[in-house]
């Protein structure tokens, strides 16, 4: 009788158990194990592709194996507990941003975005509608902060001055490449009736717009976001990336309340993209040993070893640090944000403290001066991971030529060169447009490292439109080119898988990171994402598909979790990562 009595209680709470799971939000169900898809493209140096192929991952997160399998015994396994099978899938290893700015994306994401906009008009209509939203915005205690404007897009190509934005609001509109600042009557104001010279490294172009290290004049005067909005852009940024199947990121440039912000998150539950924290000090281009800190968390969610020092400014507002004068503005050179020796010092300073060193440099002057700062450290302290050059945009060819004994790696952004080709000859004339610039496919040929990235919210953070952007040379938004042939300069194209690897390993190897993640590998991280289509190299196939901003992606996992479902909304919207 007591037996039956147990079988009876056993049946009952199995079946209460599997109304339980039912009922359950599909991302607190229990996940399978054993992942099977039509393909799987490893990205492993073998590049292996399996068709069909299967991930069987550890309980915590990890990948356990990888194998290829047969379909006609997968459709036998489909109702299998434990087996998840999608042969209409096609799986990747998760994409990585190698240089990218997550509080700066979620706080566009909740501004007014100008990167659209064309002419004075369609700007004051973005803030006006932005004013309907957010009813107390304009205030001296709620600024109205904007993103994305472009001079080029604005009557004459000239830059604007505060008469042009409405005089009793206070606004601060950042340029696109964010190296210079746009602001309102009220807001210059507070600079007293004088504008105050500009300090080193820093323009004033015009009356109300601020360049580079003459930012600093303004910020002390923007009230700062509290950190429940810093939490709130960190979750709506996250959730917009893992939408474009991206797994973590390079964020290029974190101070320490930010940083301890990110452990908070990662601690919680609530950091659910992986983060490669590049230090920044309060005092740009400082040395900060009482700020910094280094972080690495055994799940790999956040790492903290390298450090960001700038060299120079941006193409578009004349601030990258050019050899020679600018082809349209022979009057500057460009701004080098502080001296090369100072630069050295850093370096030596940052790389004795057992810190990645990762230089902002746009400019051959600049990219010169960080070589030569990179290249004096290195016989002290030979770097791994190994120092970096951020965004490598124009090196002189004799500098080009030092990269590879140095093992410096070029962290690029193929939309920055897709985006510059419409104002890049006029900037920098023919011949150094060709020699020097967006050498991409012949830094790789010459066996300089490459990791791939977009700067986000500089340019829009989908990688695979920067794969487009790679293997196209031509503009995702567009599809236009500048320039003869089927791509702007389109011998510096690289393959679909150079690309790939770019956003996947190349980022990893750049974080030190080629152990845990950027292929789908025994033992590496279980971050993975699913496509509608299969990758193959077939350019009769073209890569038009790659150009679409929504869509592309149908799954992303992080660890062995899914925190994005195409079909069925966002997998895991909150919820912890505590693996059984």
């Amino acid at each position: 009788m007591l037996q039956h009595a147990l079988l009876f209680l056993s049946l009952l709470i199995s079946a209460l158990l599997v109304r339980h799971l039912h009922e359950l939000p599909l991302a607190f169900r229990p996940q399978g194990d054993v992942h099977c898809y039509g393909s799987i493209a490893t990205l492993s140096a073998s590049n292996s592709v399996y068709a069909p192929g299967c991930l069987r991952l550890t309980r915590d997160g990890r990948f356990s194996s990888v194998f290829s399998a047969n379909e006609e015994e997968l459709r036998r396994k489909e109702k299998q507990e434990g087996w998840n099978i999608d042969l209409t899938g096609h799986a990747l290893p998760g994409l990585w941003d190698g240089h990218a700015h997550l509080l700066q994306y979620g706080e566009m994401l909740a501004s007014v975005q100008l990167h659209d906009a064309r002419g004075f008009t369609e700007i004051h209509a973005l803030i006006g509608a932005y004013r309907q939203l957010h009813p107390g915005a304009g205030s001296r205690q709620s600024w109205i902060i904007g993103m994305g404007w472009d001079q080029s897009h604005l009557p004459h190509g000239l830059l604007p001055s505060a008469k042009d934005l409405p005089a009793d609001l206070y606004i601060l509109l950042h340029r696109i490449d964010f190296h210079c600042i746009w602001v309102s009557p009220p807001v210059l104001s507070l600079l007293g009736p004088q504008i105050p010279a500009p300090p080193e490294g820093g323009t004033i172009p015009s009356a109300g717009v601020f360049c580079d290290n003459a930012i600093d004049l303004i910020l002390p005067f923007l009230p700062p976001p509290t950190k429940a909005q810093k939490k709130s852009f960190v979750l709506n940024a996250q959730r917009k990336l893992h939408s474009y199947g991206m797994v973590g990121i390079h964020d290029a440039g974190v101070v320490q309340e930010d940083r301890e912000l990110y452990e908070e998150m990662a601690e919680t539950g609530e950091l659910q993209l992986r983060i490669y924290a590049m230090v920044e000090c309060r005092i740009r281009n400082s040395f900060c040993p009482e700020e910094a800190k280094k972080v690495e968390r055994e799940d790999g969610m956040l790492i903290v070893r390298s450090v960001k020092l700038f060299a120079d400014g941006a193409l578009g507002s004349w601030g990258a640090a050019l050899l020679a004068p600018y082809s349209d503005k022979p009057s500057t050179n460009g701004t080098m944000l502080l001296a090369p020796s100072l630069l050295t010092q850093l370096t030596a300073q940052w790389s004795a403290a057992g810190y990645q060193v990762n230089i902002h440099a746009i400019g051959d002057a600049a990219n010169r001066a960080a070589i030569s700062a990179i290249a004096s450290a290195r016989p002290k302290n030979v770097p791994s991971p190994a120092f970096r050059l951020e965004h490598a945009q124009i090196i002189a060819p004799e500098d080009q030529r030092k990269l590879p004994a140095l093992g410096i790696v070029a962290s690029i952004q193929p939309t920055h060169a897709t985006s510059d080709q419409f104002i890049a000859e006029a900037r920098l004339g023919k011949q150094r447009l060709a020699e020097s610039a967006y050498r991409m496919k012949s830094l790789l040929q010459a066996g300089v490292p490459v990791v791939l990235g977009s700067d986000f919210p500089v340019e829009p953070p989908p990688a695979l439109r920067g794969v487009y952007a790679a293997v196209t040379r031509r503009d995702p938004a567009t599809g236009r080119w500048v320039g003869g042939g089927n791509g702007f300069f389109e011998e510096q194209r690289l393959t679909v898988w150079e690309a790939l690897s770019g956003f996947t390993r190349g980022v990893a190897f750049a974080g030190g990171a080629s152990d845990e993640a950027g292929a789908v590998e025994k033992g590496k991280w279980a971050d993975w994402i699913v496509l509608d289509r299969r990758v193959v190299e077939d350019p009769k196939s073209g890569w038009e598909w790659l150009r679409e901003e929504e869509g592309l992606v149908r799954e992303t996992w992080i660890r062995g979790k899914r925190v994005f479902g195409r079909t069925e909304g966002e997998a895991s919207a909150g919820i912890s990562f505590e693996l059984a």
